[in-house]
């Protein structure tokens, strides 16, 4: 999607800098380009902002991870690794 972006801003100054040649005087040749560069720089934007939001995303996520780890606890009885949340056995049912 970034490169797609990246390639549409491209195209678009490409396409304004031709008119602006063909436009004949320098003034056109001017506005052309200037054209150019504010109407590409808005896929550019775009494409910054979904690179740094993945970016932001992918951190967050791994952070949350991180942070609060399930504690797990072993049943006496069967040996079963269960979170500390239940407050019985999952596998056999025992109580503590």
């Amino acid at each position: 999607m970034n490169t797609l972006l990246y390639i549409i801003g491209a195209i678009i100054f490409i396409i304004n800098l031709v008119t602006g040649f063909t436009t004949g005087s320098f003034g056109g040749f001017v506005i052309s380009v200037a054209n150019g560069i504010l109407l590409a720089i808005i896929p550019f934007a775009l494409a910054k902002i979904l690179d740094k939001q993945d970016t932001i995303i992918y951190m967050l996520a791994s952070e949350k991870h991180e942070k609060y780890p399930k504690e797990k606890k072993t049943c006496p009885r069967c040996g079963y690794e269960y979170d500390v949340d239940f407050s019985s056995c999952p596998h056999c049912g025992y109580r503590d």
